[in-house]
């Protein structure tokens, strides 16, 4: 609280008392005014407050709408631009797989003509040598009856020979 020096002439006529009540009511006045002037500035800062809020808030927004609508543009044409490619890469994956597709039939072709040959020369060999075998076979069984033939025969004139010489005794 301020310090206050009351004039003589004003002591003189109101007396120390009077004094004392005149100074006490300045310093009433003086906090009303200094309570009146903080709530003022209190309620203007308040108002500059929440108009620079609102404003800050408009142009933030803005901004951001401009960013989003920015972003949206940029994602869509990064969307075509990939959407091209895949479908340039699909069509160039579809050629060369029909090419590879089409070589390698080309090689099972040559490859299944190629076999169908050697088994065509394998059945003609196995053919020959079925017929070899056959006749093989063929001549083995001559030998064996012959040889069986000719077995029969000294076995029929051996048992002969000692049943002749078995009953001539």
């Amino acid at each position: 609280m301020p310090v206050l020096s009351v004039p003589r002439v004003l002591r003189d006529k109101l007396s120390d008392e009077g004094v004392e009540a005149l100074v006490e009511l300045l310093n009433q006045a003086e906090e009303k005014v200094r309570d009146v002037i903080v709530k003022f500035s209190e309620e203007k800062y308040e108002r500059r407050l929440v108009e620079v809020a609102s404003a800050l808030r408009v142009s933030l927004e803005d901004k951001i709408a401009g960013v989003k609508s920015d972003l949206e543009g940029k994602i869509a044409s990064v969307k075509s631009d990939l959407e091209e490619k895949i479908a340039g890469v699909k069509s160039d994956l579809e050629g060369k797989i029909a090419s590879v597709k089409s070589d390698l039939e080309e090689k099972i072709a040559s490859v299944k003509s190629d076999l169908e040959g050697k088994i065509a020369n394998l059945e003609v060999k196995i053919a020959n040598v079925k017929s070899d075998l056959e006749v093989k076979i063929a001549n083995a069984r001559a030998d064996i009856i012959r040889w069986m033939f000719i077995f029969w025969v000294g076995q029929i004139g051996a048992l002969l020979g000692i049943l002749l010489a078995f009953f001539k005794k």
